[in-house]
């Protein structure tokens, strides 16, 4: 085997973990109001992205190897995988924009009375200077 392929290979293997910090302040700005939910939604992606280093040791048996293709095939479906779900997941943040675009209300965004006002006082802030921000509200992708 190459050593030198599997040594330019261990390196962008570690690069994968800078994926999910992208990941995370994707949601974090994804996710705005309230509080409590982004909390919880980036607690909810901490745990869940943790699953794969417990299935991660169950995909490298001794029988395997050497080469541990089967392990290495694995692996790079997982990746895929990942690569397709955020591309579908930034197609459903372009629709949430263009439906926000059209006025349309939006569960988390829209605009109720007496929950922008509950945020205005916990963020110490206008209430108008609140809905200024909502309407202008938008998701990155």
């Amino acid at each position: 085997m190459n050593t030198a392929a599997r040594y330019i290979s261990l390196f962008l293997m570690a690069q994968a973990y800078a994926g999910l910090i992208v990941l995370l302040s994707w949601v974090s700005n994804s996710i705005p109001r309230p509080p409590a939910k982004r909390a919880v939604a980036l607690a909810f992606i901490n745990a869940f992205s943790q699953l794969g280093n417990v299935a991660g040791s169950y995909v490298w048996p001794k029988n395997w190897g050497p080469t541990y293709r089967k392990s290495y095939i694995i692996c790079i479906a997982c990746f895929g995988l990942a690569i397709v779900m955020a591309f579908f997941l930034r197609q459903h943040l372009i629709q949430l924009n263009k439906r926000l675009d059209r006025g349309e209300i939006i569960e988390g965004v829209g605009e109720r009375t007496e929950a922008v006002r509950e945020a205005a006082e916990l963020e110490g802030v206008p209430v108008e200077e609140l809905r200024t921000r909502r309407q202008a509200f938008r998701f990155l992708y």
